[in-house]
């Protein structure tokens, strides 16, 4: 996968999506041929401290999203940075649903992340912000980051 971002795009499949001074840095890695999987990293600068962040792969980068896939989490430390390495297959990720009683392909290629305890979204939002069902224990806050700026992965 070569993640294409429109601009603060790196090179070696990195993007950087920014949110009120906030940064999240992705890096994919191909390597499937040796190991049956991609490397997915994702490192975050400048985030609320000592706060977890969910991360999905999704049809949709906005709501109403689409398919999604939880790919796992992201903690900050103390400084309000974290990262995250994903062992998965990205570069060719997708679900697959059903429509109108056919069997269709639906390809992830956009990444969401959430604040994965409601409470985490109060300092943006107030007290009382929307809970979103993006977290295992199906209790999450609203969503932080997405892709939607970037360029969509190109289909397989």
């Amino acid at each position: 996968m070569r993640c294409r971002c429109p601009r603060d795009s790196g090179h070696d499949g990195a993007c950087r999506y920014r949110l009120a001074g906030c940064e999240l840095h992705t890096q994919e890695e191909q390597d499937r041929g040796r190991t049956g999987f991609d490397v997915f990293r994702i490192r975050a600068r400048h985030l609320p401290p000592n706060t977890s962040f969910t991360v999905f792969l999704l049809e949709q980068a906005g709501a109403p999203f689409g398919a999604a896939e939880y790919i796992g989490d992201i903690n900050t430390n103390a400084h309000g940075n974290g990262h995250n390495t994903f062992r998965l297959i990205v570069q060719e990720a997708f679900s697959s649903t059903l429509v109108n009683g056919v069997r269709q392909r639906v390809d992830l290629n956009q990444i969401g992340s959430w604040f994965a305890d409601p409470k985490d979204d109060d300092f943006c939002l107030g007290p009382n912000s929307p809970v979103t069902p993006f977290d295992g224990d199906n209790e999450a806050g609203v969503q932080a980051f997405n892709s939607a700026n970037a360029e969509p992965l190109p289909a397989p």
